[in-house]
């Protein structure tokens, strides 16, 4: 068991997570990855602030592909 867990915690899997989720948000950077209100106004902004909710919704899309969050081929597969 013990080499196990010394091949898990070394395994290069477990490297890239830490290093994918030690990453600093924006959020983070503005203070504010706690606090609902960011959240909501991002949203809100999103889904009704947009004239044209197709639109908010394409923009939203291009920059999570842009910014490398998911592959393209991948949006309508529902995998990330």
């Amino acid at each position: 068991m013990r080499e196990e867990l010394i091949r898990y915690k070394n395994s290069d899997c477990l490297r890239q997570l830490k290093l994918f989720y030690s990453k600093t948000s924006l959020m983070e950077i503005y203070g504010v990855s706690r606090k609902e209100h960011p959240h909501t106004l991002f949203l809100k902004w999103l889904f009704v602030d947009f004239e044209n909710s197709k639109e908010s919704i394409k923009f939203l899309l291009e920059t999570l592909v842009k910014n490398k969050m998911f592959k393209f081929e991948n949006v309508f597969k529902g995998e990330a």
